[in-house]
C-alpha cells in the first residue's frame, strides 16, 4: 500500500487548496492514471509517477481535476505526514502538459490547538466544498470508510469530510418561496457574478461582496476585480422573490452556508468525542478567513487563528512534511495465547519492507522512526479499532500486553471495555517515517500598541450598516491589537472579524481572534 501526501497547488504564490486524505492500493492508482493519460492524450510520466496521483477529466472535458491524496495539511502544524509530492511545480507541469486549467479540491483540518477550515482562493476556482478533519496534539485522526468522490475506502486513512457548500454554490428560491443554497455550483467558469466572467446567478461569494465584505482591496494577486454592483444585482433578484432587502437576503445566504458547516462539523466532532469549545479555528486557503469567524462563533470555539499567508499554508505542509509510509499485514484471527510468535514474525517482515522502502526507494540516509499498531475488535463487533502497541510487547510476543492495550483504547474511545471478552486481531500496521529538514519560523519581538486602520468602509454586518476598520495585513505588527468589527485585507485572502471579537497579532505574526466574552 502507498500513502500519497496531501499537498496544495499554487498559482502566483497562492494555494488553490488541498484534497481529500486517503489510502489506496498502488495498482488502483496506476490504472486510474493510465486511463487518464489515454483520455488526455498527453504523457504525464515526466510530471509525476503514475502510481502516486490520480488524474481525471471533468465531464465537459475541461478543466483537468487533480485529486491529491494524503495528509500534509497537518504538516503546517508539525504533525506527522505522508510521502513527499511535487506541490506547486506539479500543478504548473500538469497545466502545461494538458493545456487546460487545473482544478484542485480543497481540504481543511481541525486541531487541538487549532481547527482549520479550508476554502479556495478568492478570484480562483470557486467550485470547492470546504473540508474538515481533526488533529489532536499535532496528530491527524484516522478513520475507515472515507470517500474519494463517490467511492468509499475501507482502510485506515486521515478522516477528511466535506462540510457545507462552497464559495461558488448558487443561491436560489424554490417553488415554495424558500431560499436554498447549493448543491448547484457556478464553478470556476463563469464563477460568481462578482468576478465579471459571465456569471448571472448569486453565489455565497456574491453575498459577501454584496455586503461590502469582499473587494476592499486587490485580491488573488490582482487576478480578479470584484464587481460589487453586479453582486448586488444578482442577490437583488432573489431579494425581490423573497420580499426582503438585498442586505437581508445576502446575510440569509451566508447564514444558510454557515448552518450547513455547523451541522457537518458537529457530526464530525461527535464521531471523535471531542468538544469544539476546547479547540481553535485555524483559517487557511483563500476563503477560510472570510468564513472562519462566522463558524467559530456558532460552534463557540475559543479562538480563530489566521496565519500570515493563509493561501499557502497547505503548500507549506507539503514542503516540510516527513517522508512516511504505512505497511499493513492482514491476519484476521483470534488474539490467542499462541499467536505471539506469529505476530512478532509478521511485524519483523513489515519492518524489513519498511526499511527497504525508506532507505532504498526513497534514498533516505537518516534515522527512521517506526510506530506499531493493530486493527483489533471484540469478537462479534463489526468495526475495528486501531490500537497502538508497545514495541517491547511486539518483540516479546506478549499477547497479554497487546490485549490490555486494546481494552484501554476501547475504554478511551467508547467509555467502556470488557477485559473478559475474546479479542480478534484483524491486521497489523507499521508506520515508518524519516524526518525532513524544518525551517525555523522567525519569532518577532512584540510591540505594545493598538493597530491603526488605513481606512474605514461601510459594510452590512450582523443586521446593521456599520463603519468598520479596514486593515492591511502587511501593516500589522506582532503585539498590535484591535477590536471588531473589522476587515483585514491581503493578496491571498480577506479576513472578516465580527462584532464583539478582539484581535491580537502574536509573535509569529498570526492573527488571534477571540470573543470579547468567552461562552
Amino acid at each position: 500500500m502507498r500513502h500519497v501526501r496531501l499537498t496544495a497547488l499554487t498559482a502566483s504564490g497562492a494555494a488553490l487548496g488541498a484534497a481529500a486524505a486517503v489510502l489506496l492500493a498502488r495498482g488502483v492508482l496506476r490504472r486510474q492514471a493510465a486511463i487518464a493519460r489515454r483520455r488526455i492524450g498527453k504523457p504525464l510520466g515526466e510530471i509525476a509517477p503514475a502510481a502516486d496521483r490520480v488524474w481525471r477529466r471533468t465531464n465537459d472535458g475541461t478543466p483537468v481535476e487533480l485529486l491529491m491524496l494524503g495528509d500534509s495539511i497537518a504538516a503546517g502544524l508539525g504533525a506527522t505526514r505522508r510521502k513527499d509530492t511535487l506541490g506547486a511545480r506539479l500543478a504548473k507541469g500538469l497545466a502545461r502538459a494538458t493545456h487546460r486549467p487545473v482544478r484542485l479540491r480543497t481540504a481543511a483540518v481541525v486541531g487541538s490547538e487549532s481547527a482549520m477550515l479550508g476554502a479556495q482562493l478568492d478570484g480562483l476556482p470557486a467550485d470547492y466544498r470546504p473540508d474538515v478533519a481533526v488533529i489532536v496534539d499535532g496528530q491527524p485522526q484516522y478513520g475507515v470508510g472515507e470517500l474519494i468522490g463517490e467511492f468509499q475506502i475501507y482502510i485506515p486513512s486521515v478522516s477528511v469530510s466535506s462540510i457545507g457548500e462552497g464559495g461558488g454554490s448558487i443561491a436560489w428560491v424554490d417553488a415554495q418561496g424558500v431560499l436554498k443554497v447549493g448543491p448547484e455550483s457556478a464553478g470556476s467558469r463563469p464563477g460568481p457574478a462578482c468576478y465579471g466572467r459571465g456569471g448571472e446567478r448569486a453565489t455565497i461569494t456574491d453575498a459577501f461582496a454584496a455586503l461590502g465584505l469582499v473587494g476592499l482591496s486587490e485580491i488573488g494577486y490582482s487576478a480578479v476585480t470584484i464587481d460589487r454592483d453586479k453582486a448586488r444585482s444578482v442577490v437583488g433578484e432573489l431579494a425581490t422573490k423573497l420580499g426582503r432587502t438585498i442586505e437581508e437576503t445576502a446575510e440569509a445566504i451566508i447564514r444558510i452556508a454557515v448552518s450547513g458547516m455547523y451541522t457537518d462539523v458537529s457530526a464530525l466532532v461527535s464521531r471523535f468525542g471531542i468538544d469544539p469549545r476546547d479547540f481553535s479555528c485555524l483559517a487557511f486557503g483563500g476563503a477560510g478567513p472570510m468564513m472562519a469567524c462566522f463558524l467559530a462563533r456558532e460552534l463557540n470555539m475559543r479562538e480563530t487563528v489566521v496565519p500570515p499567508t493563509p493561501g499557502v499554508l497547505s503548500a507549506l505542509g507539503g514542503l516540510i512534511a516527513d517522508i512516511k509510509n504505512d505497511f499493513i499485514k492482514t491476519l484476521y484471527t483470534d488474539l490467542a495465547s499462541d499467536m505471539g510468535p506469529t505476530i512478532r514474525d509478521e511485524f519483523a517482515g513489515l519492518e524489513t519492507r519498511a526499511q527497504a522502502w525508506l532507505h532504498e526507494d526513497q534514498s533516505y540516509s537518516g534515522e527512521s522512526h517506526m510506530i506499531y499498531s493493530a486493527e483489533m475488535r471484540y469478537r462479534g463487533q463489526s468495526f475495528e479499532l486501531d490500537t497502538p502497541l508497545d514495541p517491547a510487547a511486539v518483540a516479546a510476543g506478549d499477547i497479554s500486553a497487546m490485549a490490555q492495550a486494546f481494552h484501554a483504547e476501547h475504554e478511551r474511545v467508547y467509555g467502556h471495555s470488557d477485559p473478559t471478552a475474546a479479542v480478534q486481531i484483524i491486521s497489523l500496521r507499521l508506520v515508518i517515517s524519516g524526518r525532513t529538514a524544518r525551517p525555523e519560523f522567525k519569532r518577532h519581538a512584540l510591540v505594545s500598541e493598538a493597530a491603526s486602520p488605513h481606512r474605514h468602509a461601510e459594510v452590512w454586518l450582523d443586521g446593521a450598516l456599520r463603519s468598520v476598520a479596514v486593515f492591511a495585513r502587511s501593516d500589522l505588527k506582532p503585539g498590535q491589537s484591535f477590536a471588531g468589527p473589522a476587515v483585514v485585507t491581503q493578496d491571498d485572502c480577506t479576513t472578516v472579524v465580527l462584532p464583539n471579537m478582539a484581535v491580537s497579532v502574536d509573535e509569529y505574526a498570526n492573527l488571534r481572534i477571540v470573543p470579547e466574552i468567552l461562552p
